[in-house]
């Protein structure tokens, strides 16, 4: 009971936050092939809290083991960074709805105070996944599941229609369809049930394993998205599309870039600079896990185990993003792409546009073992007790098979 009362209060704490920037600020829109908000051209640098232990793949389902407090969204604030990508489990809404937009209106809450967009994307489906581009049979072999996510995203979005601190809303992550068509018909249909209700946010489509490419989807507010997990235009970070070096279609978000620790900066470097000057946002792959975490603990609010050289580079690489709340100065014009490209440039002589040294290949994929359930940690912002790396299952693996396309 102490646990529910602390989440109520906070929650409503949260809300007087949400209702004073909803009052007049304007949204973060697609623009043809660009975001733009408040008149100005943006480009989305940030960070990925994937709430891995809340996860049913990873020691949950529960929300109440999300791994992300008030602290991580003022520390990204701190680094220049203007968004999150925020991992969602649908077991959390399905077994209590209530407490489930209690939790997320409170992490709405902490998002707009600490001057980010959010960008909610469903990491755990109904019928289940492994997180990643595999176990997603119970799903796809379900029309009753695949309608139900779509029933999700449209009360989500209706939850959330006049809130300016979401940005868009990622309707699934890493697909694995059975086909092409299996992907094009869900997120056109998931998209006309979000647009229909909601008039104000995008909708993130990211290309699925069927044949590595974004869904044939027809609709004026897209953001396309893929991943990324070794050099720009190799198998792992390819673009989707005919060019595996370049986007084919804008805008477009890598919703997870990054590399373990054992592997050092690797590509980092270059792809940051890549995308930087290639006018295309990214979240970087993530705050808290040990292994691909620029923490390297599972606990939030926990910034011990610190990955100082690749904090360096990503916020080297936020540098002059705009933020929600921002205004066009009257005497400069607006940062472009480039402006943080240069801020890149300055973190280190490693960080030079010329090619860096070929990263050594990832471990193929394999199947993650059964996990266990984590202890539950409290939502308040303190650090709080989780999994141990020896009894927490692996994040699913990276980078993803190679692209049939692009050998």
């Amino acid at each position: 009971m102490a646990l529910a009362s602390t989440v109520v209060v906070l929650s409503i704490a949260s809300l007087s936050v949400l209702r004073s920037v909803t009052a007049a600020a304007p949204f973060l829109t697609v623009n043809g092939s660009v975001l733009t908000y408040n008149g100005q051209t943006v480009v989305l640098h940030g960070e990925n809290f994937n709430n891995e232990p809340a996860l049913a793949c990873c020691g949950g389902p529960n929300i109440n083991s999300i791994n992300a407090s008030a602290a991580d969204y003022n520390k990204i604030d701190s680094w220049g960074g203007n968004v999150i990508r925020f991992g969602l489990d649908y077991q959390w809404y399905s077994s209590d709805k209530s407490n489930f937009y209690a939790v997320m209106d409170q992490h709405v809450g902490w998002a707009a105070a600490a001057h980010l967009w959010l960008i909610p994307v469903m990491f755990m489906p109904p019928g289940g996944s492994s997180g990643g581009y595999s176990g997603q049979g119970g799903f796809w072999g379900s029309q009753a599941n695949m309608d139900a996510l779509t029933a999700f995203w449209q009360d989500f979005a209706t939850h959330y229609a006049s809130n300016p601190t979401i940005a868009g809303y990622d309707i699934f992550n890493e697909p694995a369809p059975p086909s092409v068509a299996a992907w094009d018909t869900f997120a056109q249909t998931t998209y006309n049930a979000i647009t229909t209700s909601d008039p104000n946010h995008f909708v993130a489509l990211e290309e699925s394993s069927a044949n590595w490419n974004l869904p044939s989807v027809s609709g004026s507010r897209i953001l396309w998205s893929s991943h990324c997990y070794a050099a720009v235009g190799t198998n792992g970070c390819n673009y989707p599309g005919s060019n595996p070096s370049a986007p084919s279609k804008l805008p477009l978000l890598v919703g997870e870039m990054g590399a373990q620790q054992s592997q050092g900066l690797s590509y980092v470097p270059a792809n940051l600079l890549s995308f930087n000057l290639a006018g295309v946002s990214w979240t970087q792959f993530v705050m808290h896990e040990v292994g691909f975490g620029l923490y390297q603990n599972f606990q939030a609010g926990n910034f011990a185990n610190s990955w100082d050289a690749m904090i360096q580079t990503v916020t080297g690489a936020m540098t002059g993003s705009i933020k929600p709340g921002s205004t066009p100065s009257p005497t400069s014009p607006s940062p472009s792409p480039s402006s943080s490209a240069s801020s890149l440039l300055s973190v280190s002589p490693s960080l030079s546009p010329s090619p860096s040294p070929s990263p050594s290949p990832s471990p193929s994929p394999s199947p993650s073992p059964s996990p266990s359930r984590s202890p539950s940690p409290s939502p308040s912002p303190s650090p709080t007790l989780s999994p141990s790396p020896s009894t927490h299952p692996p994040h699913p693996p990276h980078p993803p098979p190679p692209h049939p396309l692009h050998p």
